[in-house]
């Protein structure tokens, strides 16, 4: 099998294994809309920092091109920095859910989610809530990483094309 393929047929095997999941558009958007639209700018920093993390990613993959690895390499390169970066985040973020900081049980009761699931024990719900979320960053991280990644091979790749010219 050629080296090249390595990432794309694994960001098709991700697209095929994410369409067998459920459906999380039911919670995702009023989770992250209300919050991210207030005044004080949470909504910037937050966008801030997923494009710096993302962009890491596919400095990862730049770095690894332009020290002579191949394109699968430098994407492996990339998707690798994504598993570790997004383990280390995900684990934080589901102990600050579950045990530092955990949503209060009122507030939760008032979640257009909890509403339309018709769950009748809160604290379920937010183990289950905290979990999907989980589950969904650690699913995503690898493709965005494959993205940024090949976006990193190419501009390492332009780079090399004009200091041979």
């Amino acid at each position: 099998m050629n080296k090249c393929l390595a990432p794309a047929m694994l960001l098709l095997a991700l697209s095929s294994w994410a369409e067998e999941l459920p459906d999380i558009s039911s919670v995702a958007p009023d989770l992250v809309v209300p919050e991210m639209t207030g005044e004080s700018g949470q909504a910037a920093f937050v966008l801030v920092l997923m494009l710096g993390t993302f962009l890491l990613w596919g400095g990862t993959a730049y770095l690894a091109r332009r020290r002579g690895a191949s394109v699968a390499a430098s994407c492996v390169a990339a998707i690798w920095s994504a598993m570790v970066c997004m383990t280390l985040a995900v684990g934080f973020g589901v102990l600050l859910n579950l045990y530092v900081s955990p949503i209060p049980l009122s507030e939760l009761a008032e979640w257009v989610e909890f509403r339309r699931t018709g769950w009748a024990d809160l604290q379920a719900f937010s183990i289950a809530t905290t979990l999907e979320d989980a589950t969904t960053h650690m699913m995503i991280g690898p493709v965005v990483a494959t993205l940024f990644g090949l976006g990193g091979v190419a501009i390492a790749a332009l780079k090399l094309q004009r200091t041979h010219d």
